[in-house]
C-alpha cells in the first residue's frame, strides 16, 4: 500500500462516534481504528504525498485537533507508504512545515517501506 494514510486508534476511541461529529473525506471506519487516506500518490512520490498531507492537515486541523482529547485517541500517526528502493540505503526527510504542523495536532509521522516490481 503506498500513500498516506492517517490512522486513529486508542482503547477508548471510537472511530463511529468521531465521524459521527466529524466528516473527513476518505474516513474509513476499520472497527477498532479510523484509517483516513490523506493521498493515493504511489510510493515513488514522497514529495507529492508530503503535500498533499500538509493540504489535508491544514484543512482539517480543527477536526484532528480533537482527536485526542475529546475522543480518546492513543496513537494518531501519518503513514508515508513508499516504494523499497533497490540500492544499499534509503532515506526520506520531512520538511520542519510538516513536522510541525503534525507536531502542533498531536501527529506522529512514519515511514512504511513496500515492494514493488516498478519501484
Amino acid at each position: 500500500m503506498s500513500g498516506c494514510v492517517l490512522r486513529v486508534s486508542g482503547k477508548a476511541f471510537s472511530p463511529g462516534r468521531f465521524l459521527e461529529k466529524h466528516s473527513l473525506p476518505g474516513a474509513e471506519d476499520r472497527g477498532s481504528f479510523l484509517a483516513v487516506l490523506v493521498s493515493a500518490r504511489p510510493g515513488n512520490d514522497f514529495s507529492g504525498q508530503i503535500q498533499e498531507a500538509a493540504a489535508f492537515l491544514a484543512s482539517h486541523s480543527s477536526e484532528l485537533r480533537e482527536l485526542v482529547p475529546s475522543f480518546n485517541a492513543e496513537l494518531v500517526s501519518l503513514d508515508f507508504g513508499v516504494w523499497l528502493k533497490d540500492t544499499a540505503s534509503q532515506s526520506y526527510c520531512f520538511p520542519l512545515s510538516l513536522v510541525s504542523l503534525a507536531g502542533s495536532l498531536g501527529l506522529s509521522l512514519e515511514v512504511s517501506l513496500y515492494a514493488a516490481a516498478d519501484s
